[in-house]
């Protein structure tokens, strides 16, 4: 698990948002390609997001 970070919050541009706690065992890791930012578990794509369709990402 990653001790360092707990919470990602990623914004979309229609207001709605997503909030991803790693406490809770939601997530382990991610991604950016440039295109697309990715939430995995375990080695599995659990969150894909276009970034055409994001405000923001936070990692915290």
């Amino acid at each position: 698990m990653n001790d360092k970070y707990n919470t990602i919050e990623v914004t979309l541009n229609n207001g709605h948002s997503a909030v991803w706690e790693a406490g809770k065992g939601e997530w382990d890791d991610y991604a950016y390609d440039g295109t697309i930012f990715i939430i995995k578990k375990s080695g599995a794509w659990v969150g894909i997001y276009n970034m055409t369709h994001v405000v923001s990402v936070v990692v915290k």
